[in-house]
């Protein structure tokens, strides 16, 4: 903006800068730590950089970096390492079945289930287990999983009347329990594949969807 002769320029708000506090050392000593991944060491790198150049850090920058100090102090690699030894197969387990779900049903999750079905090495803090595994749509879904069948398998069964029309009112055979992923956090959400009679294919339904066929009258 020009009045005349004289040009009005906006004057900067002056950058914050967190100086002292051994931020350097600081700075060394955790990128020197075997704990800390390639990524966050690149990133305190960076942070080394602008500390060098400017001779402080901004105050968000600061902050980020005294997160990693607490991520990666040695109470935190204890209680990760401890953890660890507890993630057991059977907690494992119990991960890739909610993680299936959260798949099937965006977004929530969404990273942390694909590196848990897709990373054989990954472990998940105690933190993300919990929130994952222990929430109540995630019980639904354990207790429909885990539960006992109610149709055996080669038993002749029928579809409901609130089924879809493939299987409405009509007579299947039970091929398999358990045959995929539930994915739905609700009662009788079990998987079947049924083969409908007369039918040469196969389908997947849900165990509500099914009841006890009819017996055929003498």
């Amino acid at each position: 903006m020009t009045y005349g002769h004289y040009r009005m320029y906006r004057r900067r708000t002056p950058v914050e800068k967190v100086t002292g506090n051994n931020i350097g050392a600081r700075l060394a000593t955790l990128t020197e730590n075997p704990e800390v991944p390639q990524n966050t060491k690149d990133f305190l790198q960076s942070l080394t950089g602008a500390y060098e150049k400017y001779d402080g850090l901004t105050t968000r920058q600061y902050e980020a970096m005294e997160k990693v100090e607490k991520r990666f102090s040695s109470e935190k690699v204890a209680e990760r390492k401890a953890w660890a030894g507890e993630y057991t197969d059977e907690r494992r387990k119990v991960a890739k079945i909610c993680a299936e779900y959260y798949v099937a049903n965006p977004p929530y999750f969404r990273d942390l289930a694909d590196k848990i079905l897709n990373d054989s090495e990954f472990v998940p803090t105690e933190r993300q287990y919990r929130a994952l595994c222990e929430n109540k749509f995630a019980q639904k879904v354990l207790t429909a999983t885990t539960a006992e069948p109610k149709f055996e398998k080669g038993s002749m069964v029928m579809g409901r009347s609130t089924a879809g029309s493939l299987i409405r009112n009509k007579l299947v055979v039970v091929i398999e329990t358990d045959a995929a992923p539930v994915r739905n956090a609700a009662k009788g959400t079990k998987m079947y594949r049924v083969l409908p009679v007369g039918s040469p294919t196969t389908i997947l339904v849900e165990e509500r969807c099914l009841k006890n066929g009819r017996r055929q009258k003498k």
